[in-house]
């Protein structure tokens, strides 16, 4: 058997929280606002500075609270963090279809296009088409 992921180790743990912990079991979407843009503003600040390792840090910590934003809602049945993360990928086709067609735009106008950029273009359409028709499976098997 395979051992979850961090994020798959994350999000029962802010579930554990939620039950076992006053403070944590406590909060609402409304008072985890300020946590939340405190996080936001904290990498803004770790981005300007460039550090990857506090830029990574700080990623932790905004994730922390989409988690928890997510499990407030799910206890409430507004939705998981599982239709969070079905949200996203829903996205990605979209924003990979417009990316691929931007490149070609841009790269159709130069004859001498490297052969390394074109590679970059076609990876990003097959991915593009990839996760398409990974999108359209899922939907079916609905």
């Amino acid at each position: 058997m395979q051992e979850p992921s961090a994020l798959g180790r994350a999000i029962p743990l802010v579930r554990d929280l939620r039950n076992r912990c006053p403070w944590d079991g406590a909060q609402t979407a409304e008072t985890l606002r300020p946590y939340l843009v405190e996080e936001a503003l904290e990498l803004d600040h770790a981005l300007g500075q460039g550090d990857p390792a506090t830029v990574r840090d700080e990623l932790g910590d905004v994730l922390l609270q989409v988690i928890f934003h997510a499990r407030v809602a799910e206890e409430r049945g507004a939705f998981s963090f599982a239709e969070v993360a079905a949200g996203l990928l829903k996205l990605i086709p979209v924003a990979g279809q417009k990316i691929y067609r931007e490149l070609g735009r841009i790269y159709r106008r130069d004859r001498y296009l490297s052969l390394p950029a074109k590679a970059f273009i076609e990876g990003v359409r097959e991915a593009t088409q990839a996760s398409i028709s990974g999108a359209a499976t899922k939907t079916t098997a609905r």
